[in-house]
């Protein structure tokens, strides 16, 4: 218990300094950019310039754009402060494609066989991974596209300075004598710790969730405590790589719902 509860203050550190190094890099570019929102392409213009000769694969070019155009103003949100609030355009335009994206695909649902349904969505995912921002890029106007690259821009900034400061951190803690276990002379006279603390901040999906604003400790969850513990003590119960996978997911997607939330 007492190893565990050393983690957990790490972690709980490990945190302070992430929400220290957030700081509102964005707000000073969106003050003078005004309603970007104007740029954005409308539901009938998305609508018509994605429209192709396979009626199903334009239905998928169509729900695949507005679905990341929700993303698209989630991350401008983010980066000019996490956690919102969301301007009068944005929650209308948010309105807007996640209830087109909606109809979209529950029309074609109903007037399709299951066959054709399961190569919509998966055309769909394809394209929302793959092509969405590129058709976006080509239906919006400049000032949208130069708050987007703005916004990109804050948020590599933004867990730069994190990483930064965590390495910093890692690195005092080595170095002046403090309590911490990464680079302990006692707890981890191999620097076992200290080199997974610097392989988890790498990994893409923990990336993700802490880019979307949620805390270290948050993202990683009480995995990484039980990870720190089966370091130190070997007989302790070793994390399931799986649910910590399934965790950082839910984070990422409990980020994304609660602003959707927030809009209604």
């Amino acid at each position: 218990m007492r190893t565990i509860r050393i983690a957990a203050s790490l972690l709980f550190c490990i945190a302070e300094v992430f929400a220290i190094s957030r700081t509102p890099a964005f707000a000073q570019a969106t003050q003078t950019s005004g309603d970007y929102t104007a740029a954005l392409p409308s539901v009938e213009k998305v609508k018509t310039q994605l429209r192709v000769a396979d009626p199903t694969d334009t239905v998928a070019r169509q729900v695949a754009v507005f679905t990341y155009l929700q993303t698209y103003i989630t991350r401008i949100v983010y980066a000019r402060h996490y956690g919102g609030p969301f301007t009068a355009g944005e929650q209308k335009l948010m309105g807007d494609y996640a209830q087109a994206a909606y109809q979209l695909s529950q029309d074609f649902t109903k007037s399709h066989t299951p066959a054709e349904v399961k190569t919509f969505q998966q055309l769909e995912g394809k394209y929302e991974v793959m092509n969405a921002l590129d058709w976006i890029k080509q239906l919006q106007g400049q000032q949208a596209a130069d708050t987007y690259k703005g916004a990109e821009v804050s948020l590599a900034q933004s867990y730069q300075q994190h990483e930064e400061r965590l390495q910093q951190q890692m690195k005092q803690d080595q170095g002046g004598g403090r309590s911490s276990i990464a680079g302990d002379p006692v707890l981890d006279p191999m620097g076992i710790f200290a080199r997974a603390e610097a392989n988890r901040v790498n990994d893409p999906e923990l990336r993700r969730c802490l880019e979307l604003g949620s805390s270290l400790d948050a993202c990683e969850g009480v995995g990484a405590i039980q990870g720190m513990a089966s370091i130190l003590v070997p007989f302790a119960e070793k994390p399931n790589p799986n649910e910590r996978r399934l965790h950082l997911r839910s984070r990422i997607c409990a980020c994304q719902r609660a602003h959707h939330h927030r809009l209604h």
